[in-house]
């Protein structure tokens, strides 16, 4: 049986926060493309997912926005040494 390595998938990742849900837009706490509703408590992304506090934005390295639980999240990435909004994809 031949081995085989898998390119390693870097993401760009930020957690949903009370204090991103209530900044005024525009504010650098925002990302780009996606719309915060303070009385619903949630956070729309353009493709018409949302998420609540605690969950995570991800950006892929596609630029594609999706949302994360943070469980999940957490399975799955690890933070990469760089910046702290860089995540690597674990390896099992």
């Amino acid at each position: 049986m031949q081995r085989y390595r898998v390119r390693p998938t870097y993401v760009e990742a930020v957690q949903i926060t009370d204090a991103m849900i209530d900044a005024p837009h525009p504010s650098d706490l925002h990302v780009e493309g996606v719309t915060y509703d303070p009385k619903k408590r949630v956070a729309r992304l353009p493709n018409g997912a949302y998420g609540l506090r605690g969950y995570w934005i991800v950006r892929g390295e596609d630029g594609w926005l999706t949302v994360w639980g943070d469980a999940l999240f957490n399975r799955t990435y690890c933070k990469n040494g760089g910046p702290l909004s860089r995540f690597a994809r674990r390896t099992r």
